[in-house]
């Protein structure tokens, strides 16, 4: 029986080594990690328990076995599904900020002063633990950068830029046209700005032609702008908002 439990033992500690350096390691998941502090455990309560707990761990052996399996399984299919699919992860979100300010110092003409502030901002923003979204306001009359400036921060923190799913772009003269349709167009916003912050915590949103949309219309999007603790479940600190007038 000691045998048996010696066996099990080993194969726990592999299985267990094996799950954190897999996928700990290369891709950063914490449920793996959970599972080999639990193997560690068992390690410790076997080098000190008596010949009554070796002998009941030969029957956890399977189950445990089966567990090393399940996860293996499910985390490879999430590797591989965000290998070639866009997914919430760093692999997509790239947050290249050096490249942002090299990008806009060298396309980005009459408008220096916006530059150090705008990557200030986004830096101390992705690289902390945010209170809040971070809001940013770009001001100027039609030529002035302000398009360029939105575009340019979804290209360096997006790896597909503005056409990525986390991405949203709303337009005054595209999306929001008509005056008598407020409480629709709030309902939409509203909706919109849950499901994309559900679906991905480090959501973009860009509201171009501010100064062209229906009276009162943004007034649904404050609240979200000062939420500091998660929110039946969802975290708005990490998003980021533009708004363009």
């Amino acid at each position: 029986m000691a045998i048996g439990a010696n066996k099990c033992l080993l194969t726990l500690i592999y299985g267990g080594f094996s799950t954190l350096v897999y996928f700990n390691l290369s891709l950063k998941y914490s449920i793996p990690t959970l599972l080999f502090v639990l193997f560690v455990l068992i390690v410790i309560l076997y080098a000190n328990g008596d010949i009554a707990f070796k002998e009941l761990l030969v029957p956890l052996c399977l189950p445990l076995l089966i567990l090393i399996c399940v996860s293996a399984v499910v985390f490879s299919s999430i590797w591989i599904y965000c290998t070639w699919n866009e997914c919430c992860t760093s692999t997509w979100i790239t947050s290249n900020l050096t490249g942002l300010a090299f990008a806009l110092n060298q396309n980005l003409y009459g408008q220096h002063l916006v530059i150090g502030p705008t990557v200030k901002h986004l830096r101390g923003h992705v690289e902390t633990h945010p209170k809040r979204p971070l809001v940013l306001s770009f001001h100027g009359v039609p030529g002035t950068g302000k398009n360029f400036v939105s575009s340019m921060i979804a290209e360096h923190m997006y790896a597909k830029g503005m056409s990525s799913q986390y991405v949203h772009y709303f337009s005054a003269t595209k999306d929001f046209i008509h005056e008598d349709r407020l409480e629709e167009y709030q309902l939409t916003i509203k909706q919109h700005i849950v499901a994309a912050v559900q679906a991905c915590p480090q959501s973009l949103f860009i509201f171009d032609e501010m100064d062209k949309m229906p009276s009162g219309i943004m007034d649904v999007v404050k609240p979200y702008l000062e939420y500091n603790q998660p929110v039946d479940g969802t975290d708005y600190r990490h998003s980021v908002f533009l708004f363009l007038r």
